[in-house]
């Protein structure tokens, strides 16, 4: 068709990410696809071309009603994921909020079907991202305590007790100032991931990483885990534990990895 169809997902990155197996599927379809986007998450859509970033005029990333009136007074089809304050999500319709916003998409069926797919990935940066995180022979774990939404509560301790462990790897804390997805070049040179729930969880559907999750007492609420998740527990679990965590990460590093394509959900 020649009129492209506005994706609106004014959300903040898992998001985002949660959604581009979508906006892939209506692509490769035939549908030109406007992600319509906050701004200041646009960085993430840099690494895929199966979508033309738009920017949403608004401060607060949470106002899916305003952009849905926004997108409707330019875009002839409009489809809203976003799930946060929307008026028309029902927690009942669907198994957790990711899931849920296929279905305010209007394509339920899709979701957990389809891979996330970065297409525009750089080796070079990735390289020179490893070189510059993961020195030494290895191996490596690969962790990530913070998030705007759901830091681990108590992760100064936590990475404290991480700290004196001797797994007999070298520890590296997730960095900030790179292209999210050149992450994912980490991600298929480390053993394993520990993080909370946020953008590095939903990366480690990408290339299936053996990961260790925390996340949040509201099951509806939280990620999906994704395929080579190896433990997960709660927050407030978090320390109590520490010696099933311990024998998890063992585990990992005394096990060769594998890579399978894999769909969210």
């Amino acid at each position: 068709m020649d009129e492209p169809i506005a994706l609106v997902e004014p959300g903040r990155n898992g998001d985002i990410i949660n959604i581009l197996p979508l906006a892939k599927h209506l692509h490769d379809s035939g549908e030109q696809v406007d992600l319509l986007i906050h701004p200041k998450f646009a960085g993430l859509l840099e690494g895929v071309s199966y979508v033309r970033p738009v920017l949403l005029p608004f401060e607060d990333e949470h106002r899916p009603e305003e952009a849905r009136v926004w997108a409707s007074a330019r875009y002839p089809r409009v489809i809203v994921s976003k799930v946060w304050n929307n008026r028309y999500y029902d927690r009942s319709a669907a198994e957790n909020f990711a899931a849920e916003a296929y279905r305010l998409a209007g394509y339920p069926e899709l979701f957990g079907k389809l891979p996330i797919v970065f297409d525009r990935r750089s080796p070079e940066r990735e390289a020179q991202l490893a070189d510059r995180c993961l020195k030494g022979s290895g191996p490596f774990i690969l962790y990530n305590l913070e998030s705007v939404s759901f830091p681990l509560r108590g992760r100064k301790r936590f990475d404290r007790w991480l700290r004196r462990q001797r797994f007999g790897a070298t520890l590296v804390q997730l960095p900030v100032d790179c292209p999210i997805y050149d992450l994912l070049g980490l991600f298929e040179r480390a053993d394993l991931l520990i993080t909370v729930d946020t953008v590095s969880l939903w990366l480690a559907h990408v290339v299936h990483i053996p990961t260790i999750v925390f996340h949040q007492t509201d099951p509806w609420a939280r990620a999906p885990f994704p395929p080579a998740t190896v433990l997960h527990c709660t927050h407030e679990e978090s320390l109590r534990r520490r010696f099933e965590i311990a024998a998890a990460v063992g585990h990992c590093l005394a096990t060769p990895r594998r890579q399978p394509a894999a769909a969210c959900g």
